[in-house]
């Protein structure tokens, strides 16, 4: 298990999705995640996921928005 490789799985996790219209046209997404790895977050890892990880899911997200909205 993870305790001998040094792995950290994730056991419990809760995702929630809000997505709300936009006057313009567009939409409003608010996501909340929150999970319990169980173990001991390097820090280094920690600060790439919330300034580089994350920011960068969230953009290939809004990117794969626009992409299914060209198509309608």
């Amino acid at each position: 298990r993870g305790e001998k490789n040094e792995v950290v799985r994730v056991q419990t996790f809760t995702s929630d999705v809000l997505i709300t219209p936009e006057p313009s046209g567009g939409c409003k997404m608010k996501i909340m995640y929150i999970d319990d790895p169980g173990g001991r977050i390097p820090k280094s890892l920690v600060n790439w996921a919330a300034t580089k990880g994350f920011p960068s899911g969230m953009a290939d997200l809004a990117r794969a928005g626009q992409m299914l909205e060209q198509k309608q």
